[in-house]
């Protein structure tokens, strides 16, 4: 009997120390990070810039709580993103090597998220130009060699293509030097024909536009003329200076 009193005096004791803790401690809302209702910033100080056509470089400042980036890319034409990658948030960097074509506007798309949250997806647009070859200069340096020289426009070209017609004829590759070289030599066969050079800068995925096109037309050298006939005002070079579609010669 005295055991059963002993259990219902503890029994007491412990119920109303209890009711003293529940009523006397007040209550906190808390918000946890895997709550749904919770907002997660955004990635910030988002960075785009381009080392090739074929490698895009991103960096960001980090998103408080995120576990995980989403990185998505479309072209300004297109109605619906491409997912490129989801990266673990300890990363602030993304390197996009699917590439893109020059010269189109594109938008980048950036969400923190972390378990079931998901913050709202900031965007960034971005377009890489790829500038053609300028300067475009022939000149005769032997009785049947003629040199180009021309300037690169674009960091990220691989090779500078160099295309020929002869006549009234179809343009035609006549080379490819890399992008280090910005100098042709090439050699003709015929007299009193009219030979027409321009170049392209390219890459693996992309070109840019045509530079401008020179051309000349080498005159026979007789008894009379032969010690002009490396002077190519006298051969007749001319440039030929394409922009917005039409053109014009300039004769030197």
């Amino acid at each position: 009997m005295q055991k059963y009193l002993l259990s219902i005096k503890y029994t007491f004791s412990a119920s109303i120390l209890l009711f003293i803790l529940g009523t006397g401690c007040k209550k906190y809302d808390y918000k946890n990070p895997v709550d749904p209702e919770y907002e997660i910033a955004p990635p910030a100080a988002i960075n785009i810039r381009a080392v090739k056509d074929n490698k895009i470089v991103i960096d960001w400042a980090p998103a408080s709580l995120a576990s995980f980036y989403e990185i998505k890319r479309k072209k300004n034409s297109e109605a619906e993103y491409t997912v490129l990658d989801s990266v673990n948030a300890y990363k602030t960097g993304f390197i996009d090597y699917s590439g893109v074509e020059t010269d189109v506007a594109y938008t980048y798309g950036f969400t923190a998220m972390a378990d079931q949250n998901i913050s709202e997806t900031v965007t960034r647009d971005f377009i890489l130009p790829f500038p053609a070859p300028s300067n475009l200069e022939l000149s005769m340096v032997g009785k049947r060699l003629i040199k180009l020289t021309w300037k690169n426009n674009a960091f990220f070209a691989i090779w500078t293509r160099v295309e020929k017609q002869t006549a009234s004829g179809s343009f035609e590759v006549i080379g490819q030097p890399g992008r280090s070289k910005n100098e042709f030599f090439d050699s003709f066969t015929q007299y009193d024909t009219t030979y027409n050079y321009r170049v392209v800068s390219i890459t693996s995925i992309n070109a840019s536009a045509y530079s401008e096109i020179v051309g000349f037309t080498p005159s026979r050298p007789d008894t009379a003329d032969n010690a002009n006939f490396l002077n190519p005002t006298h051969n007749s070079v001319r440039r030929i200076l394409i922009s917005g579609g039409n053109s014009h010669v300039n004769r030197d």
